[in-house]
């Protein structure tokens, strides 16, 4: 009992170093490339998303070293389905949330596209080096295809890094780096410790600990997000930060995370990958009907959501 106190202790301490760390990640990173003259609009789509998704990265990387590989893939699969299902669903109960199917198709056919290469390159069992390549590939061309699409007018972004913050110094930036990445890389540490070792005490596979403990701990920047978005009555942000997400998770996360340790699939079931597909398709329906998602798609969204994790610990792996 002891032991199983620590290692909660143990997890509640990196949520809270990695949240933070991210935070730092962010202000820092974006306030520095703004005071390099750097557009704040493309601030916003690439340091800020990196930044938001620095949690996953950091926790699959340090996953990966300790060959725990399938917390990695649980990581990513299970945050995508908390992003979707708790999130966006959390989200819409609170506000409904506006929607332009139209203007994000091509994202969330890229989001739905990925979640299928994932699934096939798992087939045999492991996410290769060469595989990891294709997927960072797919995000490096995703981020470039966004940024031209906005510098030609196609796209309205509005981000506020730096709204109300006082200028400060290029040093106060770097060290709010340093400092944040700093408190990533511990707070993984200690996140990945205490769930690796509850996964022991308890019995349950370091899969199931992936798709739901830490995949949670991981969302929890985007849970902020979007919940203070819709409590502040502009929902339609939890969208694209939803989406963003996913494509982060599924093309830089397991892209980098598979280049640097290929990944194994371990107890990851096909249930998993098909729920994860059903959410990302089950959003286009919704979106087009009353081009917005209302409290009743919301309820849909979150009853999959505590069914999926009602699922797993009823069938755990024997």
């Amino acid at each position: 009992m002891e032991n199983l106190i620590i290692n909660i202790s143990l997890i509640l301490i990196g949520v809270i170093m990695l949240y933070y760390g991210a935070e730092f990640l962010v202000k820092g990173s974006s306030s520095l490339a703004i005071t390099f003259g750097i557009s704040p609009l493309i601030v916003g789509l690439t340091v800020v998303a990196f930044g938001t998704s620095a949690p996953e990265l950091f926790v699959s990387f340090t996953a990966g070293m300790k060959d725990s590989s399938d917390i990695a893939i649980g990581n990513v699969i299970g945050s995508n389905i908390c992003n979707i299902g708790l999130i966006l669903g959390l989200s819409a109960l609170i506000m409904p949330v506006r929607v332009n199917i139209k203007a994000m198709k091509i994202d969330i056919a890229l989001m739905i596209l990925a979640s299928l290469a994932v699934w096939i390159m798992i087939i045999d069992n492991e996410i290769g080096r060469f595989e990891g390549f294709i997927l960072t590939f797919g995000i490096l061309a995703y981020v470039a295809y966004t940024i031209k699409k906005v510098l030609k007018g196609k796209d309205v972004v509005e981000t506020e890094v730096v709204a109300g913050q006082k200028k400060k110094s290029k040093g106060f930036y770097i060290l709010l780096i340093i400092s944040g990445l700093g408190i990533l890389i511990i707070g993984s540490n200690l996140f990945i410790e205490g769930a690796i070792q509850i996964a022991k005490t308890l019995g349950v596979s370091n899969a199931i600990i992936g798709l739901s403990l830490v995949a949670f701990g991981t969302s929890l920047p985007e849970l902020a997000t979007s919940v203070l978005a819709a409590v502040k009555k502009q929902s339609d942000i939890s969208l694209g930060n939803v989406i963003g997400s996913n494509i982060f998770n599924l093309l830089f996360i397991l892209g980098i995370t598979a280049i640097l340790f290929p990944i194994g699939a371990g107890d990851i079931q096909n249930v998993d990958y098909i729920v994860m597909i059903l959410l990302a398709v089950i959003i286009i329906p919704m979106g087009l009907i009353k081009k917005q998602y209302g409290r009743i798609d919301g309820l849909l969204l979150l009853l999959i959501y505590f069914a999926y994790m009602y699922y797993l610990f009823v069938n755990l792996p024997k």
